[in-house]
């Protein structure tokens, strides 16, 4: 245990480089190792009953040594859902109004941690999907938020591989196109303070709330993508309806970010 007094830096005393370097890089670590993040998982819910055991027994066994919390915003399930849930350390929140960004919303008020990690329910992180995040906010402090991709686990190999493919090419082009890497609901975390302060997540921005939210984030600080940090993921939003979802989003897509109109969830198929 290091001692919480620190003998002041004299600069005058500085006489290398090297002494100067080594006391900001211990003094810097020291700070990291003491002040381990607290984390917030939110997950959205609607109905879940086929997916949610596999998301929170996949957080259950989550290799940490980070704290934290799983938050299942409920928009009033009317199957299985809560009852799955109950045995797991989860709070459960009821939300009567609809969709993802309110939920979101929700959640990001009332989570108890520095930091808020976003997934959903037929999502299944992986046993170091904390961890990892815990240890990019120590090593980048001011780093604002992390993004990261997802696969389609029930999908063909070549699908899967395609889903990987097109989700970096669309992360890269959101960034040349917008300044900044976007949050994905399924997987990307981001600092509360920030992210309240920057006014969250809006329904304004549905279907693509998450996105939407990233943008208000990124006039913050730095948003990281990192390519390596992958959830796996059902591909029940395009299953046996590719073609319809496919319109859904280059609508959707115009309607919010290029005519800067509201979003709206009515014509979309909502599942959470």
């Amino acid at each position: 245990m290091h001692s919480a007094h620190r003998t002041p830096f004299d600069a005058a005393s500085c006489c290398s480089f090297s002494y100067c370097y080594r006391y900001v890089f211990y003094d810097t670590m020291i700070e990291f190792r003491m002040n381990k993040p607290y984390i917030s998982v939110i997950i959205p819910t609607f109905n879940e009953e086929k997916y949610i055991h596999r998301c929170l027994t996949a957080l259950k066994r989550q290799r940490t040594g980070y704290q934290f919390e799983v938050l299942l915003i409920d928009h009033e399930s009317t199957d299985k859902t809560r009852a799955i849930a109950r045995p797991f350390d989860v709070r459960i929140m009821d939300e009567k109004r609809r969709g993802t960004a309110v939920a979101r919303q929700t959640g990001a008020e009332h989570a108890k941690g520095e930091i808020l990690a976003f997934t959903e329910a037929d999502c299944a992180p992986p046993s170091d999907w904390i961890d990892r995040i815990g240890e990019h906010f120590q090593r980048h402090p001011n780093d604002v938020g992390i993004t990261g991709r997802y696969y389609f686990d029930d999908a063909t190999p070549f699908s899967m591989r395609l889903s990987l493919f097109l989700m970096s090419l669309g992360n890269y082009l959101y960034r040349i196109g917008r300044g900044h890497y976007p949050f994905r609901g399924t997987n990307s975390a981001g600092n509360k303070a920030i992210i309240l302060k920057a006014g969250g997540f809006r329904e304004e921005g549905a279907p693509f709330d998450d996105a939407d939210c990233s943008t208000r984030v990124a006039r913050y600080g730095y948003i990281s993508y990192m390519p390596n940090f992958v959830v796996k993921t059902s591909s029940r939003r395009i299953k046996g309806r590719f073609f319809s979802y496919a319109k859904e989003l280059i609508y959707s897509s115009i309607r919010v970010f290029i005519l800067k109109h509201k979003g709206d969830i009515r014509w979309y198929k909502v599942i959470r």
